[in-house]
Order: structure tokens, then C-alpha cells, then sequence
């Protein structure tokens, strides 16, 4: 119990006076749709994931997230677009969640070898909570129910609030390279309460990957770097992936401050990857209170068009 509350003060204080980031995922590189809406059509074929995501296992009601991405090519005026979906319930604490939602559109065109994307994304933000108060406790051990600030069935003061929301991007793909620039949370939704108000931090994303072929054929190696600047907080994560065969893969990941990641994953039919990823936390919190944190991916692409078999009659007339 001590420790769910140092954990819970730690996430409340964090949020209302600094504004929530973004989720952080270890499989960032198989999850751009969550953080540049240029990302939508950028492959050839329509692309989805779910991620899973546990953090912080010595803690009772340890946080989680679950995103849910797609994003499709389609073709209008003679022109290639894309759309796609992002979908992210981000469970802070037991009674504390944020629910993000966006619909994003891109515009796509040649450029060098590659192809470029320009994208926008509308959407809502949706933070809930209630009852904070009673999870909490003073320095000796007291309890805070009667602050008005904060939550809790003796003040009637739960939280509900909507907010809109919208980001932009650019993004660039060619046969061995990609790389990203975008925002989001870019109008900072504002949440107000009736003693308090806080703004969701704007986040900014910069992004890139490039696939090296080594000397065996079969083995590539993928390196990938986002950085990331949300409010006072800025982040960097670098992976270092090997895939055997475009069948299985794995590497391993660092995000600065916050843990190391062991990464694992294989191609099993029709097109679909299951990734497993175990991080190691470095902050100081997570390394003496917590075990890790582990990530769940489940991802897959197809192609709409279905391509018609050439058929071969045969006729008595030309025996």
C-alpha cells in the first residue's frame, strides 16, 4: 500500500500541475501512427497494431496503455492519399484514465527516391478520474479527502472532461529510409475544474530509421531514434533491431531516463508480427520499487485490392 501511494502522488502531482505526455511505447518504430498523423497511406498496403503496454510490476494498480492504430493508401483526383486511425486508452491509475482519439489524413507525393507525406490529424481528448483522495496520504500518514483540489466522494468533485485536439506531421519513406516530424496536442486541450485548470502539454516528435542489408543477405539491421520534447520533458530513444528473413527479429532499445528494453519478435502467416518487448527501468523510482515493465505487439498489413487469376479454357474446336 505504501508503495501505490508514493506511486499515485507521484502520477498526480506530475499530471495536474505539468500536463500528461504522450504514452511511451518500446515498440515505437511499428507505432508512428500514434504520434505523426503524416504517417497514414506511407505504406502501400493498409497497415494496423495493437499494443499493450504494463508498467511498473512492484506496484499494486500498476499503470497501463492500449493503443490501437490503421492507416490505409487510397487513391481520389489522381492523386495517392492516406487516412488512418489512433486509438490510445492510457490507464494512469486504477480510477484515473486518458482516452485519446484521432482521425488523421495525409497527402502524399514523390519526392527524391522516396515518397513524402504531409498529414493533420482532429481528434478529442478525454481525462477521467475520481476518488483520487482516497489512494493518498499525507507525510503522516492522514488522510487529504477534504481537499477541494483534489477528487474524492466527500467533495462530489469527480472529473469528466472532454477537450479537442489536433496535430500535423511530415513524413518521408523510401526503400531503405524513413524519417518524421510532427506535433501533437498542438491547441495545449485545456481541462478546467472548478478550483483548477491544466493544459495538456504539446508534444513534438522527430523520428527516423534506416534499414543496412549486412553481408549475409538474409540478416538486415534496423536502427531507429525518436526523439521526443513534451513540456519540461524531453526524451530519447534509440533501438538497434537485427531481422533474420523478414521472419524474425530482435534487438535491443534505450530511452534516456527512463529504461533499457529487450526486444523479440516473429512473422507468423498472412501478413501478421507478434512482438514482445521487457524494459528495465533506470530512474531512480523504478529501479528500487519496481521489477520492469512489459510491451505486447500485435501487427499485421493486407492489401485491399484482390488480384484476379489469369484463367485458361480449353476448347474442342482447337484440339
Amino acid at each position: 500500500m505504501r508503495k501505490y501511494c508514493i506511486l499515485s502522488i507521484f502520477i498526480f502531482i506530475n499530471i495536474l500541475i505539468q500536463g500528461q505526455q504522450d504514452p511511451s511505447f518500446s515498440h515505437s518504430m511499428f507505432n508512428l501512427m500514434a504520434v505523426n498523423p503524416a504517417y497514414a497511406g506511407s505504406s502501400d498496403q493498409v497497415c494496423w497494431s495493437i499494443v499493450n503496454r504494463k508498467d511498473w510490476f512492484g506496484f499494486d494498480y500498476s499503470p497501463g496503455v492500449i493503443a490501437a492504430n490503421i492507416n490505409s493508401p487510397f487513391n481520389l483526383f489522381n492523386r495517392t492519399h492516406g487516412v488512418g486511425l489512433s486509438i490510445i486508452q492510457d490507464q494512469l491509475v486504477d480510477n484515473r484514465n486518458i482516452r485519446k482519439l484521432n482521425l488523421a489524413y495525409a497527402y502524399k507525393f514523390d519526392a527524391g527516391p522516396g515518397k513524402m507525406n504531409l498529414g493533420f490529424s482532429v481528434g478529442f481528448y478525454n481525462i477521467t478520474f475520481s476518488n483520487i483522495a482516497s489512494l493518498l496520504i499525507t507525510p503522516d500518514g492522514g488522510s487529504i479527502e477534504d481537499d477541494p483540489l483534489i477528487p474524492s466522494p466527500n467533495n462530489n468533485n469527480n472529473f469528466n472532461r472532454f477537450a479537442f485536439n489536433t496535430g500535423i506531421g511530415l513524413f518521408y519513406k523510401s526503400d531503405n529510409l524513413y524519417a518524421g516530424l510532427s506535433s501533437t496536442n498542438l491547441l495545449k486541450p485545456k481541462y478546467e475544474n472548478s478550483d483548477s485548470s491544466s493544459r495538456v502539454a504539446r508534444g513534438l516528435y522527430i523520428t527516423s530509421g534506416y534499414d543496412i542489408a549486412l553481408s549475409n543477405p538474409l540478416i538486415v539491421f534496423k536502427p531507429s531514434i525518436l526523439a521526443s520534447m513534451s513540456g519540461p520533458f524531453t526524451k530519447l530513444e534509440a533501438t538497434g533491431l537485427l531481422e533474420y528473413n523478414k521472419k524474425i527479429w530482435g534487438g535491443i532499445s534505450y530511452r534516456s531516463g527512463a529504461a533499457i528494453s529487450a526486444l523479440f519478435g516473429i512473422s507468423l502467416f498472412n501478413g501478421l508480427d507478434i512482438g514482445l518487448a521487457y524494459d528495465l527501468c533506470t530512474n531512480p523510482l523504478g529501479a528500487k520499487y519496481g521489477t520492469g515493465s512489459y510491451e505486447i505487439i500485435v501487427k499485421g498489413c493486407f492489401n485491399l485490392k484482390v488480384e484476379k487469376k489469369t484463367q485458361q479454357y480449353k476448347s474442342v474446336r482447337f484440339l
